[in-house]
């Protein structure tokens, strides 16, 4: 049997070759690559060719192709460090009679030549040297296709349980670009595949948890943990913002250096709306008992027959408190003989000295809440002041302005029989509408403070502006009766 040796290593071709005429066997030449091995076989016509797989310019598969297909007579023995079914395989399509794992040469090699000089070798293939012993190509292609069959299935479930599954999964890259996405985290984010994969995490990321986020990824690239679990918020594309809880965990290859991150992300706003809710609801709980606290505590004076001025003072301090104002103040009714009738100023919260001062008296035909209260006898609101028909070029309008106030609610006080004995008012620095529950909380204060103003009545006069105005601060006193003088 004549034989051409193919390897780029001139030492490997020199033990094949050593190999070979110590069996009796010819080798008629050598080949340093797959493009000289097909000259070679053009020039010498061998029996046999003894190929390397992995070689320069032309690798040992490709030329083995091209041998067979000009020689068809001519049988090739494959020589391979590995005896990887893949590799099998493509010899196998090539056409070589045979496949030698190159470990085993000294012992394989010899018994593979002899067993292709055989007619039924030539449609099956052997493998020799394997460790899994020497076995026919077409076991090996059987065991392949089942592996890869097997694979297949895998990677299919894979699939299917990644596409499919109830919370969002992603692939990130270690500088954050999105990799891979499931429907589910599409869905969660408001974007569609292509959007996302377009995108890191950071362009979609809240702003105020994007620090955090590279601190753990900065730890989790460099090993430092493996895994990290945060809560975390995501502005969806609608510009909703979406909670999220979400575990990201390193993947790394057989050198331990990162390949990429898996993250689950979980949509978690719902419970997060809840516990802000229950967070609300227990601040409003907690508000509500203080505020019935402070209503128990004034009528508990009132049946003691506590100070009146301290009373009013109490008054307008809980009417800041139910309704959440920045400002309050009550007023007495005073009937001007053959005049309209005017609101004294009693008591009061937050307004200005100016406003003190030009609040001090109300009547009738005012362009305030309390003029149209007084007239009506029913509670007017005015979510905002500047869009108010009534107050519109009045100098009302002007203090409010000056005083900082936005918006305003008067409620008239009025006695068991139904008169109106004088008036009770917040403002607030914004636009704004009282609540039913303010209301109806406050409503309860105004009878109160009726009750109040109807049993000092009784008892004599109620004090005066002057009175009035000596409970306020001294810096606010001075400057009302500077501007009085």
């Amino acid at each position: 049997m004549r034989v051409l040796v193919v390897d780029d290593h001139e030492i490997v071709r020199r033990g094949v070759r050593s190999l070979l005429g110590e069996a009796g066997l010819e080798v008629c030449g050598e080949a340093v690559d797959g493009s000289d091995a097909i000259l070679k076989v053009q020039e010498l016509k061998p029996d046999a060719v003894v190929m390397d797989v992995s070689m320069p310019n032309l690798n040992g598969i490709e030329a083995t192709t091209e041998i067979v297909r000009q020689f068809p007579e001519t049988r090739v023995v494959i020589m391979s460090q590995h005896d990887f079914p893949l590799i099998v395989t493509q010899a196998a399509h090539a056409g070589a009679s045979a496949y030698v794992v190159k470990s085993a040469i000294s012992t394989d090699l010899l018994p593979a030549l002899v067993n292709v000089r055989h007619p039924k070798w030539v449609s099956t293939p052997y493998l020799f040297g394997s460790a899994q012993g020497n076995m026919p190509v077409q076991e090996i292609l059987q065991r392949a296709a089942a592996l890869e069959a097997a694979l297949r299935d895998s990677e299919e479930r894979y699939r299917l349980a990644f596409e499919e599954a109830a919370i969002g999964i992603a692939h990130i890259a270690s500088n954050g670009q999105w990799l891979r996405v499931n429907r589910k985290l599409c869905e969660v984010l408001g974007y569609s595949e292509d959007e996302l994969l377009r995108q890191r995490v950071v362009d979609v990321a809240h702003p105020a948890d994007v620090e955090a986020y590279r601190v753990q990824q900065a730890r989790l690239a460099s090993g430092e943990i493996s895994q990290y679990a945060m809560e975390k918020r995501y502005v969806r594309k609608d510009a909703t913002v979406v909670w999220t809880r979400v575990t990201v965990s390193r993947i790394s290859d057989a050198k331990l250096m990162l390949r990429y991150f898996v993250s689950v992300v979980e949509d978690i706003t719902a419970r997060k709306q809840a516990e802000h809710a229950l967070v609300r609801s227990e601040q409003e709980l907690a508000r509500e008992i203080a505020d019935l606290t402070r209503l128990r505590d004034i009528s508990t004076e009132l049946i003691h027959e506590g100070n009146g001025k301290t009373l009013y003072e109490k008054i307008v301090d809980a009417a800041l408190s139910v309704m959440r104002s920045e400002y309050a103040s009550m007023q007495l009714l005073e009937p001007q003989p053959g005049k309209m009738d005017e609101l004294i100023l009693l008591a009061f919260r937050g307004f200005s000295a100016e406003a003190a001062q030009f609040w001090q008296r109300v009547a009738t035909d005012s362009g305030s809440t309390c003029g149209v209260a007084l007239r009506t006898g029913k509670r007017v609101i005015v979510p905002d002041v500047e869009k108010c028909d009534f107050m519109a070029g009045t100098e009302d309008l002007t203090t409010y302005r000056n005083t900082g106030i936005q918006a305003v609610q008067s409620t008239p006080l009025l006695s068991r029989s139904g008169q109106v004995v004088g008036m009770i008012s917040t403002h607030w620095k914004q636009v704004h509408t009282p609540a039913e529950r303010d209301l109806r909380m406050f409503d309860v204060l105004a009878r109160q403070a009726a009750d109040l103003v109807e049993r000092r009545k009784s008892e004599g006069p109620l004090p005066g502006v002057e009175e009035t105005l000596s409970s306020a601060p001294e810096n606010l006193r001075a400057e009302s009766k500077g501007r009085a003088v």
